[in-house]
């Protein structure tokens, strides 16, 4: 699943790109999604809400799209002929200039922003760990909402705080030496506070650069545990290694040495 930092750069290109232009011709491969009466408005604007992305359209209608684990949007020129909907892209918006295109995605629908009800997910969702207004320490008490959960499972339930994946979990909880198994309510005040501000650091870092990462310098790998299970740690020289845990049996990435 794409991580917050991805969203938001998405939203971003697409906002750029898109924002003032007038739809003249929508496509998608869902019939239910598939509605001719938006050609002719114009895209208002988009944005990231964690890992949910908005197009607003001066109709008042609004295209919320979850990348889940494949999804993709994409830019392209425009071409003289139409763009197709294949099962790939399983949405088409052509622009007078440019077309954008929402490959494998598994969750779109319309809605209308002002008349959401009170129990839809996107008002579930907690605050996004990249918004400008975002509350560290309202974010840390926000962790311990499922007494239940382990301190990384805590810093994926997307109610809790949102926008965090499964690399920067790996990777926070290694660089702030934490057990990724220690439960979040065994988890100081000042340690979930630090783990947040860990991950928001290098999530926006990776706001401006190119692909991710979280470890800077001349060569070497660019994550300190994720993804190198059986390799040596790169603080201690011990093996990294690597178990599931939570409902989805996420694989947690950890230095059984460095986060004791």
């Amino acid at each position: 699943m794409p991580e917050g930092d991805t969203i938001f750069l998405t939203a971003k290109r697409l906002h750029t790109a898109a924002a003032g232009r007038r739809i003249e011709r929508f496509r998608a491969l869902d019939p239910r999604l598939d509605r001719t009466d938006v050609e002719g408005a114009v895209i208002d604007g988009v944005e990231a809400r964690a890992k949910h992305l908005l197009m607003h359209l001066s109709d008042g209608t609004t295209l919320h799209t979850h990348m889940q684990m494949k999804g993709k949007w994409r830019i392209a020129q425009r071409r003289a002929s139409p763009q197709s909907t294949s099962d790939a892209a399983r949405i088409v918006i052509d622009t007078e200039a440019v077309s954008l295109i929402c490959s494998l995605v598994q969750s779109a629908r319309w809605i209308d922003m002002s008349r959401l009800p009170v129990d839809d997910w996107l008002h579930r969702i907690g605050p996004d760990i990249l918004s400008p207004q975002f509350d560290v320490v309202g974010g840390a008490r926000r962790l311990l909402q499922h007494a239940e959960l382990s301190i990384a499972e805590a810093l994926l339930d997307q109610g809790a705080v949102s926008g965090i994946g499964n690399v920067y979990k790996c990777e926070t909880l290694f660089l702030c030496e934490t057990d990724p198994r220690r439960p979040a309510t065994g988890t100081s005040e000042q340690r979930r506070v630090e783990l947040l501000q860990t991950c928001r650091k290098w999530m926006l870092r990776n706001l401006e650069r190119g692909p991710r990462r979280t470890r800077f310098g001349p060569g070497g790998p660019v994550h300190w545990v994720y993804e190198r299970a059986g390799q040596r740690c790169l603080k201690c020289d011990t093996l990294v290694e690597v178990f599931r845990q939570g409902v989805q049996l996420r694989p947690t990435y950890y230095c059984p040495d460095c986060q004791r």
